[in-house]
């Protein structure tokens, strides 16, 4: 009986929990982003940084513990940065997310818990010099539609992710990968393919052919 009364409150709690998440996001974070969809939820504590720079589309769930940050200027460099989630894509806590030029992840996209996504690096060629005053490296991050990224990986600048494309826990990606292909590994590696022809996913060598 106890456990029954608990289980009922329980979920009476979050139900609260989720109501006031959402009257934050349509009254609070509404204020201050580009754009934001309706039924678009942010779970805090989150912190955001040049949050004008952020645009989101419809059903869009950040839970707690995220950063999301825009760079708009690096000591002598300025930076136009853009930040774009699609419908229906669901980020689980604790995502650190970085940009300088663009990041954008499409549509019915699952990121996992404790990932990390950045367009940009710091520079090292100047061996005299500490890394975090050096120029930044950038390069655009694109994440197709339905993509699934596991827990813990990191999507570093230049990644290109097709359509439908799985990442496995604690991968690191920093490459283009065609859609419908599953990727694990430091680096991340191509091991399967989805085949039309079959309807099915196949094993692959690391250049995506199968075997």
């Amino acid at each position: 009986m106890y456990k029954k009364f608990y289980s009922i409150f329980y979920s009476f709690l979050n139900k609260i929990y989720h109501i006031l998440a959402r009257l934050k996001t349509i009254f609070w974070y509404n204020l201050f982003l580009g754009d934001i969809g309706k039924k678009t939820t942010f779970y805090t504590p989150l912190r955001l940084i040049h949050p004008e720079n952020v645009y989101l589309g419809q059903r869009v769930h950040i839970f707690k513990q995220s950063r999301i940050e825009t760079i708009t200027e690096w000591y002598d460099a300025k930076f136009n940065p853009s930040i774009e989630i699609g419908d229906s894509t669901s980020i689980e806590q604790r995502l650190h997310m970085t940009c300088a030029n663009r990041i954008s992840i499409g549509s019915n996209v699952v990121i996992s818990a404790d990932a990390y996504i950045s367009d940009h690096s710091h520079d090292y060629n100047l061996t005299n010099k500490n890394v975090m005053l050096q120029p930044l490296a950038i390069s655009p991050v694109i994440i197709g539609d339905y993509c699934f990224i596991g827990i813990d990986s990191k999507i570093f600048r230049g990644t290109k992710l097709g359509n439908g494309c799985v990442v496995g826990a604690n991968s690191v990606v920093s490459c283009e990968f065609p859609a419908y292909c599953v990727l694990v590994g430091t680096p991340a590696k191509i091991i399967k393919r989805y085949d039309e022809a079959k309807g099915e996913w196949r094993k692959t060598n690391e250049s995506g052919e199968f075997i």
